[in-house]
């Protein structure tokens, strides 16, 4: 069943096809959605998650950055490598980005223009032009968006697997 309303941490950047997904975990508190993507990309390595709460107050008590969310995820699962990064937008092809970081589930910083703070959603996958995205912001839905959309609020903030230990 489609979802109208307003897409992750009260933006409204566009996206295609929202509906529920019983993949996406909800943020359970309105910082809290870097703490709702940690079981969602953990999910795919079988590593269950501590909850939300536990999440925030092991990333001191404040909303993730990329770093600290790549800091919590490599404290959770020891046998991989997190990393955060921001893509050098005048150095690197977007679409290439995007094919690289899209081959496992990733995380991405999202921002819209005149907010105070931004959202983490999960990047579940990449095809023709357009990225399934998986938003904690409540209901916790998933949709698409094509890159250019994607590209307009992206931060360039991206938190990813790189490999095992």
């Amino acid at each position: 069943m489609p979802i109208h309303g307003l897409g992750g941490a009260g933006g409204n950047w566009p996206r295609d096809g929202e509906h529920d997904d019983p993949s996406v975990v909800p943020q359970e508190q309105p910082l809290y959605c870097g703490c709702a993507c940690v079981p969602m990309v953990l999910a795919e390595t079988g590593i269950a998650a501590p909850s939300q709460d536990e999440l925030y107050e092991f990333a001191g008590g404040i909303p993730f950055s990329c770093d600290t969310l790549a800091d919590v995820l490599n404290e959770l699962d020891q046998f991989r490598v997190w990393k955060a990064a921001w893509v050098d937008r005048e150095e690197h092809d977007f679409n290439d980005v995007i094919r690289t970081l899209s081959q496992r589930l990733w995380v991405a910083e999202m921002w819209e223009p005149l907010h105070s703070i931004g959202n983490f959603v999960v990047v579940e996958h990449s095809i023709a032009r357009e990225l399934t995205i998986l938003d904690p912001f409540p209901p916790g839905t998933a949709y698409r968006m094509t890159h250019g959309n994607f590209n307009e609020y992206w931060t360039s903030g991206a938190v990813y697997l790189v490999g095992t230990q």
